[in-house]
């Protein structure tokens, strides 16, 4: 079904090269797909396209959160993927991603969804870092999360979801601490 989402999307970019909604949509379908193939020459091509559509949206319509947001996502599946090889471009990549979720939580604090994304690119590089050995670092990271999470937390306490989160990372960052040595 995406494979055939993805030949759809292609012609719409194709055939309406000025509806730039199109190629958000494609972008977003391949980082998925990427997200979920992990390996491969192909997938990483795909993920290479989608996060190069999302920049190019993002630098042509800057005040759209929407397109920062998927280049945000598609940066993070890219630093993801390249955790286990090229380190040094994973965590340019990761700080990227956070750099822009964060500006899309000040420019848009009515949308908590990008908070949770943040959360989660912050939680994905600490994992990095701890397993590079680097557990200050991954701790003082960590941190950030739990903080952004309790902000979370704080704005949606309904969130069953959000607050198993919230503990979820209060124990990675036990365990970074009991790691790390005194």
């Amino acid at each position: 079904v995406l494979f055939r989402s993805i030949e759809i999307l292609e012609a719409l970019v194709r055939d309406y090269p000025n509806v730039p909604d199109f190629r958000c949509e494609l972008s977003e379908t391949l980082a998925t797909i990427s997200r979920h193939k992990r390996h491969g020459h192909e997938s990483r091509e795909q993920l290479e396209l989608a996060v190069s559509l999302a920049r190019n949206m993002t630098e042509s319509h800057p005040s759209i959160p929407r397109y920062r947001a998927v280049l945000a996502r598609g940066l993070m599946t890219q630093a993801d993927c390249k955790c286990d090889k090229r380190l040094g471009e994973a965590g340019q990549l990761f700080d990227e991603s956070i750099s822009l979720f964060q500006s899309l939580i000040r420019s848009c604090p009515d949308m908590p969804v990008y908070r949770v994304f943040l959360v989660r690119a912050l939680h994905d590089q600490a994992e990095t870092l701890a397993r590079l050995g680097h557990t200050n670092e991954a701790r003082d990271v960590l941190e950030s999360a739990i903080s952004e999470q309790v902000e979370y937390t704080r704005l949606r306490p309904e969130n069953e979801v959000g607050r198993r989160f919230l503990t979820m990372l209060q124990k990675d960052l036990e365990e970074i601490e009991s790691a790390s040595p005194s």
